[in-house]
């Protein structure tokens, strides 16, 4: 039985026990006759329990009128507290699924802030890398090189130290100082070779490229096979495959004893 029809059948029990309490407080408002003999059924039973059975009479009347089997009321009201059940149930659900959602939501922008952190971070580099190329005065390159002085060599060491205590700001001052100072010296090379180190441990990738191919540009470099490997390594962490085999490939061919000929084709395998 739906509700609709549970609704219906108590609205008519209400308006029938309404009737017959009008009617049986007409009866009970009568006075006796004078004279009359009959016998007051009321005044034998006590008027308590005979208002208690009239009650259940009625009501016990008005359900059989309607149809409506006392079993049938257990059922329905046991009906009526399932749907409340499951109407709690399901709002409980739906709480728990918006919970989880968010969860979701919230860890979404916090990987999104971290991505952009890190992609500021590139931009700020790549700002930083134009400015000093822009300006860095020409270097004029001879087709020989010198020993470095005691200065240059002492320079150079601190170079070194900073890069190795991740100031990298500091080493690529002192490097881009020592080749401005002198860029035809046994140890030029290497300094724009650190230079380009500094920038691939900044994860800059792109311009630590740019930096390992100014070390071809430096006469008689004992830096080139080093170069070549960075190189390669550079555009793997770019996800450029193809130019990576390329370089590791190149550095093999040019230079086949090579102390990174081995990790170049531990690379190549790899791809």
């Amino acid at each position: 039985m739906d509700l609709k029809a549970i609704s219906q059948r108590l609205f008519d029990i209400i308006v029938f026990v309404g009737c017959l309490a009008f009617l049986t407080g007409c009866g009970a408002s009568r006075q006796s006759v004078p004279g009359d003999k009959s016998v007051n059924i009321d005044e034998l039973l006590g008027d308590d329990n005979v208002e208690a059975n009239d009650e259940k009479t009625n009501e016990q009347e008005v359900l059989r009128l309607l149809g409506v089997k006392p079993e049938e009321e257990t059922v329905v009201n046991a009906d009526a507290q399932v749907l409340e059940d499951t109407k709690t149930k399901e709002f409980n659900d739906d709480l728990e699924r918006l919970k989880q959602d968010l969860a979701e939501k919230d860890r979404e922008i916090s990987e999104l802030r971290s991505e952009l952190t890190v992609k500021e971070m590139k931009i700020g580099d790549l700002e930083t890398s134009k400015a000093a190329s822009e300006k860095k005065p020409q270097i004029v390159l001879e087709k020989e090189t010198t020993e470095p002085s005691s200065d240059f060599e002492s320079e150079y060491k601190r170079g070194l130290e900073q890069y190795r205590a991740r100031n990298y700001e500091s080493a690529m001052a002192v490097f881009s100082a020592l080749i401005q100072k002198n860029p035809n010296t046994t140890l030029s090379d290497n300094c724009q070779y650190w230079i380009g180190e500094c920038y691939f441990a900044r994860f800059n990738y792109n311009q630590a490229i740019v930096e390992f191919e100014r070390v071809f540009s430096f006469t008689n470099s004992n830096k080139s096979d080093d170069a070549l490997l960075k190189l390669g390594v550079s555009y793997l962490k770019l996800g450029e495959k193809e130019q990576a085999k390329s370089e590791f490939l190149s550095l093999i061919s040019s230079y086949p004893t090579s102390e990174y000929k081995n990790l170049a084709q531990k690379y190549l395998s790899e791809l």
